[in-house]
């Protein structure tokens, strides 16, 4: 299963992604209270025309459209079907913050890089970036390469984790994540994903890797590292919330997510995109959501028109915030997040991630349809 952000390589893919945002950023629409009133006012419109209803069940969406099309999702939704949208900055954490959360405090070496600043401490390291269009925190341990062989088996593997682990429970490698983000002042999304890595599926994932990589290895210390049962781990994925509305990290445009490792040594890797903090007055406007059938119905006559052939399952329907670069910072517009599957003409499964601007009911970006991005 792909992952991003996984190993050091992050900061360089970070890099990456910047030089593309900076290169190749969509025009800004007008989000301002008149634009808000108008989506509105479209927002009226298209839930007069609408007849079908989702049967929303707590965390669970059910919608019958047809054979082709067929909606059996987790669901995360507002409470309220007006939301705001605002202006942000990126955030900056003051050096002694990080110092203080991630090394302890400890003396260390700072470090002037070619990508930011880093902060060494014995076998302990903060790698740290900041730019007008996005930042990174990346905190680890020196030996935390040693899965790197781990993470090229799985990357094309259908690895789905190994259940609980004896060193500790999934909750309590979550907590502990969760109480560095709080001291940081970083808000996060409730929604949490964990996958397990007991010692056999280090073995078997790790020899998958070795093989992969052949010869490129060479250089690596821990290539043919063997793997004991104090190197079992939870790999944890969150992403960061702004008035606890997640951000779609599949959909905006800069790099986000929280990562992390946790061991029996505590946290092995951290790695933090980008995080906002909003503009003194930030509010852009506050306006009505289209309903999650509007935007599922846009899906549906997209693939109807364009995929007669495929079978569509939707797998998650989600409102988030949808960060868009604007001047001197971000705007955060509210989109309807939908995640669909399909099987590719050589049966391999594909996922989709679709935004859905959710004032206006149409694409994001731009109300053009390739917004639809293939994530296998």
């Amino acid at each position: 299963m792909n992952r991003i952000s996984k190993s050091s390589l992050s900061i360089i893919c970070f890099l990456s992604l910047l030089i593309v945002i900076t290169s190749c950023s969509p025009d800004i629409p007008d989000i301002s209270a008149t634009s808000v009133e108008k989506a509105s006012e479209i927002s009226a419109s298209e839930t007069a025309k609408k007849e079908l209803k989702a049967d929303i069940s707590g965390s669970h969406i059910l919608m019958a459209f047809d054979n082709n099309f067929t909606v059996d999702a987790a669901y995360s939704g507002p409470d309220n079907v007006e939301v705001e949208s605002f202006s942000c900055n990126v955030k900056e954490i003051k050096d002694e913050t990080l110092i203080r959360v991630l090394l302890d405090g400890d003396k260390t070496e700072k470090k002037f890089t070619s990508t930011g600043l880093s902060y060494i401490s014995g076998n302990r390291r903060i790698d740290f970036i900041l730019s007008a269009t996005g930042s990174r925190i990346s905190f680890q341990r020196n030996d935390y390469d040693r899965y790197a062989n781990v993470f090229q088996g799985e990357y094309d593997s259908d690895f789905k984790g190994s259940g609980p682990l004896e060193f500790m429970t999934s909750s309590e490698a979550v907590n502990l994540v969760k109480k560095k983000l709080d001291s940081l002042g970083i808000g996060y999304a409730e929604n949490v994903d964990v996958e397990s890595y007991n010692i056999a599926a280090l073995e078997s994932l790790g020899n998958d890797g070795k093989a992969l990589r052949g010869d490129n290895n060479n250089e690596d210390p821990y290539a043919d590292y063997i793997y004991t049962k104090e190197d079992e781990f939870y790999h944890i994925t969150m992403y960061p919330a702004v008035d606890n509305i997640p951000l779609s990290g599949y959909l905006s445009n800069t790099d986000l997510g929280i990562f992390a490792s946790v061991s029996a040594n505590g946290i092995e890797h951290l790695d933090i995109g980008t995080i906002f903090e909003k503009k003194e007055g930030s509010k852009r406007g506050s306006g009505m959501i289209v309903p999650v059938e509007t935007a599922l119905q846009k899906l549906h006559d997209y693939y109807a028109e364009n995929s007669k052939d495929k079978k569509i399952k939707v797998t998650d329907v989600s409102l988030k915030y949808f960060a868009r670069i604007s001047d001197g910072g971000f705007d955060l517009i509210p989109v309807w997040e939908i995640i669909t599957t399909f099987n590719s003409e050589t049966d391999e499964l594909m996922t989709c991630f679709s935004g859905i601007d959710a004032y206006t009911g149409e694409f994001l970006p731009d109300g053009v349809d390739n917004s639809l991005f293939i994530y296998r």
